[in-house]
């Protein structure tokens, strides 16, 4: 019999879980207060919310300095660089200063930053995701390969599945189950369009989409782009996928034919859905 563990902690203003397949439920719980522990270590240095912290620091600091930050905000920082510019400018973690995040130095070698200019840093729609990674990390090395964590509602990191089945099955929107292995699924919207969301380029005025999923290899990267695909045409949505073989997404729209649904790039096929490539 396969034995199956459920965990749950409180962190970064939501519920994280860990859900782990493992014979020893004493290890078990271990392993998961280990990620958990993790979370939390992140948390500390990337909210901007903690006073004092690194975030803090580089929102306070003056321009051309260089500021000595911990290794976790210089990775989360060096893969949010990279989602900037891979969705040009979609995703902007100084999205209160538009267009300067571009500019920012980030010693890929040392971990240090230094800003050309004033900006405030704001690393809430990618930490989650990144929180996630790392305690996928965490429980390969405390040899725990049959999980799934999930940040809240909104995103999830499936590791290898439970024995015999073809991955953790997932239901997303309207259709049958997913079953996802060694990747991440992230949500964004609600059935009305949330102040979370900020659409700094102006690009989401009259799209209408009201909920998007985004389906990638990492919980960083999946936890960004189902933001950005909220504010995208389904058609940028669609050539964005066709750039970027490894992605999938799917998008909802609610209007006056009713509901409409479709997928996108990298999906997992699932009977009866519509799923364009």
């Amino acid at each position: 019999m396969v034995a199956s563990h459920r965990f749950a902690h409180r962190a970064m203003a939501t519920e994280f879980g860990v859900r782990l397949i493992h014979p020893d439920a004493d290890y078990a719980a271990g392993a998961a207060q280990a990620a958990f522990a993790r979370i939390d270590e992140i948390e500390a240095v990337l909210s901007r919310y903690q006073p004092g912290n690194d975030i803090a620091q580089l929102n306070q600091a003056e321009p051309g300095e260089w500021l000595l930050v911990a290794p976790d905000v210089q990775q989360c920082l060096l893969q949010a660089r990279d989602l900037y510019h891979a969705t040009e400018a979609r995703f902007d973690p100084a999205f209160r200063t538009p267009g300067r995040f571009g500019g920012i130095e980030i010693d890929p070698a040392y971990p240090r930053v230094r800003l050309p200019q004033r900006m405030d840093i704001d690393l809430g729609g990618i930490g989650k995701g990144y929180a996630l990674d790392e305690a996928g990390i965490l429980l390969r090395e405390w040899e725990v390969e049959r999980a799934l964590v999930q940040g809240g509602g909104s995103s999830v990191l499936a590791l290898q599945p439970p024995p015999g089945k073809p991955g953790w099955a997932l239901t997303v929107g309207q259709g049958p189950p997913i079953h996802l292995v060694e990747k991440s699924l992230s949500a964004s919207g609600t059935e009305a369009r949330g102040d979370h969301i900020v659409d700094t380029l102006g690009t989401a005025k009259g799209i209408g989409i009201v909920r998007t999923w985004a389906l990638a290899p990492t919980a960083t990267v999946s936890d960004a782009l189902s933001t950005v695909f909220f504010l995208m045409s389904p058609d940028a949505i669609k050539r964005f996928c066709d750039q970027h073989p490894d992605i999938g997404a799917q998008w909802l729209i609610t209007g006056p034919a009713g509901r409409q649904q479709e997928r996108y790039g990298n999906w997992p096929a699932t009977a009866g859905q519509t799923s364009r490539s």
